[in-house]
C-alpha cells in the first residue's frame, strides 16, 4: 500500500508523536523504578520481550509507510521497550496493597551521583533487601550529612505484580 504525500506526512507526526511520548513515560517510569524493588535483570527481560512484541505487532505497518530496517529497529527498541518498562512498574505500584510493612536495613555504601552544570550530585545509599542491592537516592538536603547515618527505616506494601513498593523511608543514625 502507498501513501500520498500528506497522509504519509501525518503518519510520520503520528509516529514521531508516538515516539517522544514513550520516552516521556520512560523518564517518569525511572522515578517509579527508584521506589520499586525489583531486580535490573528483570525489568531487562520484560524490555526486550516489549520490543519484540512492538516489532512483531507494528513492522507491516512501518515497512508500508517507509521506514527502513534500522528506523524500525530504532522505533521499536524506543516505543516498545519504554512502554513495557513504564508499564509493567506504573501497574504494579498504582495498585499496590495499602498495608504497610515496616523494616530497618544497615546501609552498606552510600555516595553522590555525578553533579550536573547545575544542582548538586544527589546522595544515594544501597542497602541489601533480601538479597537484592538497592541504590535509594535522596534529595540534595541529604548532600552534607549522608555519612552520618547507619541505617535506614523503609516503610514499603507488595504491588500487583508481586514486587515491593517503597512508601516512605527515614534515615537513622
Amino acid at each position: 500500500m502507498h501513501y500520498n504525500t500528506k497522509t504519509k506526512r501525518i503518519l510520520d507526526f503520528v509516529t514521531f508523536f508516538f515516539t517522544v511520548s514513550c520516552i516521556c513515560l520512560a523518564v517518569w517510569s525511572i522515578n517509579i523504578y527508584r521506589n520499586t524493588l525489583i531486580d535490573w535483570k528483570i525489568l531487562a527481560q520484560i524490555v526486550i520481550i516489549g520490543i519484540i512484541i512492538f516489532t512483531f505487532i507494528f513492522r507491516r505497518k512501518l515497512i508500508q509507510i517507509g521506514y527502513s530496517f534500522w528506523a524500525i529497529v530504532f522505533i521499536s527498541c524506543i516505543s516498545g521497550g519504554c512502554l513495557s518498562h513504564f508499564g509493567i512498574l506504573y501497574l504494579n505500584q498504582k495498585f499496590a496493597e495499602v498495608k504497610t510493612i515496616s523494616d530497618s536495613f544497615n546501609i552498606l555504601r552510600m555516595g553522590e551521583l555525578a553533579k550536573g552544570r547545575s544542582g548538586c550530585g544527589e546522595p544515594y545509599v544501597i542497602i541489601n533487601f533480601n538479597d537484592l542491592e538497592k541504590e535509594l537516592i535522596f534529595p540534595c538536603d541529604f548532600s552534607g550529612n549522608i555519612k552520618e547515618y547507619s541505617k535506614i527505616k523503609i516503610e514499603y506494601s507488595k504491588g500487583l505484580l508481586g514486587y515491593n513498593v517503597i512508601k516512605n523511608r527515614t534515615l537513622l543514625k
